[in-house]
């Protein structure tokens, strides 16, 4: 889905902006019935949410140690850190599975790494890309 909302405030705040409200970064984790059953991971960035997608079990393995496969998807809009419900389209539902705050880190090139804090978890991530430009793999860092 393309982006077009460009309402976030950005990724920090500079030494000119130091009076202005602090904008936190967010995360969303949904579960989607569409094509087949999976998780959308939402990383809030730039006015976009850096998207990608995940088998549903893919928490556990992150959390256990594991690093799991990604398949990247194009931006998705802000207005899906806070919606859940059906998808334009018949492209099934969405439901928020876990959401929270997020933390970029420095990252190679190619990759990003990011703090994910939530109510449920707390997990440090590097995310790169595989051989084919779709394909991901994130992994834990402890």
């Amino acid at each position: 889905m393309a982006n077009d909302l460009n309402d976030s405030a950005g990724d920090h705040l500079g030494p000119d902006q130091a009076n202005q409200p602090f904008h936190s970064l967010r995360f969303v984790v949904h579960h989607h019935t569409w094509p087949h059953p999976h998780w959308d991971w939402m990383l809030e960035k730039v006015g976009q949410l850096i998207t990608f997608r995940s088998a549903p079990d893919a928490l556990h393995k992150l959390l256990a140690g594991t690093p799991i496969p990604l398949t990247a998807l194009p931006p998705h809009r802000l207005l899906y850190l806070d919606y859940q419900g059906p998808v334009s389209n018949n492209r099934g539902v969405v439901q928020r599975v876990f959401s929270g705050n997020l933390t970029w880190l420095s990252a190679p090139d190619g990759a990003y790494q990011v703090q994910l804090s939530s109510p449920h978890f707390s997990v440090t991530l590097l995310i790169h890309a595989k051989t084919e430009s779709h394909l991901w793999e994130a992994c834990p860092i402890p």
